[in-house]
């Protein structure tokens, strides 16, 4: 008897396949003959329908292999741009801290200066009383 088409096989042209005699057929050939004939037809499906998937595997495969490709760009470019982002970050800092020193020694320059200047008034209104004003500054134009 012929083997039953595989799952998603066309079905046979009528008049085979009913006969189980494996006797002569119609048109002259054995129901083995159509058999073969029919697993050579199902068998040039299969490995036409494999060779589909096989480059639809392959267009797969090469798209994955661009988006790789990209995303490794990309994190690349995101490498580069935190690295010199990182660079810029530490020379703030730098200048950060630097202007602190320098904001805390001008502090403290100021702080010396108002504490002799008060000094300095203080020692004027003590020494300096009933004397009379100094006279103004003569100009060199004279």
């Amino acid at each position: 008897p012929p083997a039953p088409p595989g799952p998603g096989a066309p079905a046979p042209p009528p008049g085979e396949g009913s006969s189980s005699s494996g006797g002569e057929k119609a048109d002259g050939a054995t129901s083995d003959e159509i058999r073969r004939q029919r697993n050579r037809e199902y068998a040039r499906q299969s490995r036409e329908r494999k060779r589909r998937e096989f480059e639809a595997l392959q267009e797969y495969d090469q798209s994955l292999r661009e988006a790789l490709s990209n995303a490794e760009r990309q994190i690349s470019t995101l490498q580069e741009t935190l690295t010199k982002t990182q660079q810029e970050l530490e020379a703030t800092r730098q200048g950060f801290f630097y202007a602190q020193q320098e904001q805390a020694k001008l502090r403290e320059r100021l702080a010396r200066s108002e504490y002799d200047c008060n000094r300095l008034h203080s020692w004027i209104e003590c020494n300096m009383r009933g004397f009379p004003a100094p006279p103004p500054p003569q100009s060199a134009s004279n």
